[in-house]
């Protein structure tokens, strides 16, 4: 069973991992990693100002 779920999770291309010190990334390794997410909000919001 617990094949099946990784093997889904593998096949799925919006899944996520979650590493110990709390930062979340794709599975498949497109897109930034949730810390680099936020800090790129923080980035575009000062720019705004």
């Amino acid at each position: 069973m617990l094949r099946s779920v990784l093997d889904t999770q593998l096949a799925d291309p919006q899944a996520w991992i979650l590493y110990p010190d709390g930062v979340w990334e794709r599975l498949s390794g497109d897109g930034p990693t949730s810390q680099r997410h936020f800090m790129m909000l923080e980035e575009n919001d000062r720019s705004a100002r």
